[in-house]
């Protein structure tokens, strides 16, 4: 007995014929229409066809509701843990997360990039038509300054790590933009120190060599380049990729990661360029790369099949094992770098095998992902991206912990975690969880194409 009334198998049954009348002969269709009682064929306009795309769309909504439903039950697990692990009250700050904004800070355009001070209550953000502004963490109200910096968009800014001699023993911040330049700034008064030329394109993003008044700035004319901050040459520039490099990342020794839009990942010696390895996986533009610190081997080791044939004394050596990127195909990617043939009183060279291993890929995110920073505990790694939200991941198993979202109304560009204040500065490296626990500054920023940074808590 059919389930279907009178109207409803009348409907269908004109439907298929109408589906089968191109494909089958008019013999053929007169005779199932005579078998299934249809006077009339009227034309439906394809609907069988428009119902089945229908039930199609249906089930891929179903799916994915369905890897939704799955991973918010992941993530309210994992929040259970993240509740947990604060719960030692001595050490109360080490796995502490952002969960809710605690301030909203307006700007007159996009919120291309963002940094925090690494030693002062002061955060910055960079914005599409080329300014910087300067806020005091300790009093929102009304920023310190807005200074107009380039003539188009600020890419990307950083803060020295380190007090540089060459500026009265006072940090520095770098800023690159689209208008092709570098700018030096002297971060006491933000004013402007040094203007450095010779990139042919939009300069994309720059890092601190760490200990050291060096920079390295990567550009779409595919170059990356060299500078002394001290008299503003140009040391080196060598090309390493095919297309616009877009991001760069540099272990505190001489190691250099590098991203571009020919979809690769390539890591260098940063003080010849001489290229010692590369990553090939994602299948869209590379947006950023990062070294993981080694303070996160120790999770990360926990995804590999096989730990045995790794060589750790090598990558002890080299000061890197690990790095994370993210990219325009929605994916943040964990690799395990090659480890090149170091050579006495010469320049590393590549291995036979200079091919880095995917060892995972981390899904969630809905379109590009836009920046990842590491966690100062190492566990963690929080990404942003063009879905408008924030991940909070756990390297220890690729689960993803947390997810801020509903928060920001467009493109999250760029997140920013405070570095930790310590005594020494011989301690940024140390695995020590009481020491890193005590230089914590739980203060975390987020910029996007809304015009906002949001301060979190």
């Amino acid at each position: 007995m059919s389930l279907l009334s009178a109207k409803q198998r009348s409907d269908l049954n004109t439907s298929i014929l109408n589906y089968l009348k191109p494909l089958v002969s008019q013999d053929c269709i007169t005779n199932l229409q005579q078998e299934l009682q249809i006077d009339e064929l009227k034309d439906d306009g394809d609907l069988l066809t428009k119902k089945w795309n229908a039930i199609i769309r249906l089930q891929k909504k179903i799916i994915d509701l369905e890897s939704q439903v799955d991973q918010l039950s992941k993530q309210s697990t994992n929040s259970s843990y993240l509740t947990s692990s604060n719960t030692n009250s001595d050490l109360v700050k080490l796995n502490w997360v952002p969960s809710k904004v605690k301030k909203t800070l307006n700007n007159e355009s996009s919120v291309t990039c963002a940094a925090i001070h690494p030693s002062l209550p002061q955060l910055v953000n960079g914005c599409s038509d080329g300014s910087f502004t300067v806020w005091n963490v300790l009093d929102l109200a009304q920023p310190i300054d807005i200074i107009q910096a380039h003539t188009k968009t600020l890419n990307k800014l950083v803060i020295s790590p380190d007090k540089l001699e060459f500026n009265n023993n006072n940090h520095v911040m770098v800023t690159c933009g689209s208008d092709l330049y570098v700018k030096v700034w002297d971060c006491s008064n933000y004013k402007l120190l040094r203007t450095l030329t010779g990139h042919e394109h939009v300069v994309s993003s720059v890092v601190f060599k760490e200990g050291s008044r060096y920079i390295f700035t990567c550009s779409r004319d595919t170059t990356i380049k060299i500078w002394d901050l001290t008299n503003g040459w140009c040391l080196k520039s060598f090309i390493g990729h095919s297309d616009w490099v877009r991001t760069l990342d540099l272990t505190a020794s001489e190691y250099l990661l590098s991203g571009s839009n020919d979809q690769s990942i390539r890591l260098s010696h940063g003080d010849s360029g001489t290229g010692l390895g590369i990553m090939i996986g994602h299948n869209q533009v590379v947006e950023v790369v990062k070294f993981l610190p080694t303070l996160s081997n120790q999770y990360v080791d926990k995804m590999l099949t096989n730990l045995e044939s790794v060589d750790q004394d090598s990558y002890d050596k080299l000061g890197y094992k690990y790095a994370v990127s993210g990219g325009r195909d929605d994916t943040i990617k964990i690799w395990l770098l090659p480890i090149p043939i170091i050579r006495p009183h010469n320049h590393p060279i590549p291995s036979s095998n200079p091919q880095g291993t995917l060892i995972k890929t981390l899904i969630g995110h809905k379109s590009w992902v836009k920046d990842l920073i590491i966690h100062p505990n190492g566990k963690f790694l929080i990404s942003c991206s063009d879905d408008k939200s924030i991940k909070i991941w756990d390297l220890e198993n690729g689960d993803c912990l947390r997810t801020l979202q509903n928060h920001h109304m467009g493109f999250v560009n760029s997140i920013a975690f405070a570095p930790p204040i310590f005594e020494n500065p011989n301690d940024r490296k140390t695995h020590d969880q009481a020491l890193i626990n005590e230089s914590m500054r739980c203060l975390f920023i987020s910029g996007g194409t809304d015009q906002l940074v949001k301060v979190w808590e």
